[in-house]
């Protein structure tokens, strides 16, 4: 019981942080923002398992890079249960930190919805390995 509490507030912390500071993520308060990250969280323990079983094949074949897929579709999945929370295309200017460039360009929301699933995996993971 006790790591199922920890991993429903480590998900939500995840989409939480990754929701209120990404620009592909939109919402209407931060309220709407609580509500979406503990349906993400509760949707991780139960659907995810499911969505990895049916995606095994696929999983096998890209070595694992189609579990950020899933979370996408998980996302989207969430646009359309929570009212006030979508998923957005968003322009990204570019950067450049220490002769290291990235190049500006445009996410459309499938894209968008991409990003945020690696990062939300991403975030998780590490929080994770922080409080075990």
């Amino acid at each position: 019981m006790r790591n199922i509490v920890k991993q429903l507030f480590l998900s939500t912390t995840s989409f939480f942080v990754v929701g209120y500071f990404f620009p592909g993520i939109e919402f209407e308060k931060i309220e709407i923002l609580l509500v979406a990250s503990i349906v993400f969280a509760v949707l991780i323990m139960v659907a995810k398992p499911i969505l990895k079983f049916i995606s095994l094949p696929l999983n096998l074949f890209t070595f694992g890079l189609f579990s950020f897929f899933s979370g996408a579709l998980l996302l989207y999945l969430i646009s359309i249960v929570v009212s006030g929370f979508s998923i957005v295309n968003f322009d990204f200017s570019g950067l450049e930190i220490s002769g290291f460039f990235v190049p500006k360009f445009h996410a459309i929301a499938i894209f968008s919805a991409l990003i945020a699933s690696i990062l939300i995996s991403w975030l998780n993971t590490l929080l994770r390995w922080v409080f075990h």
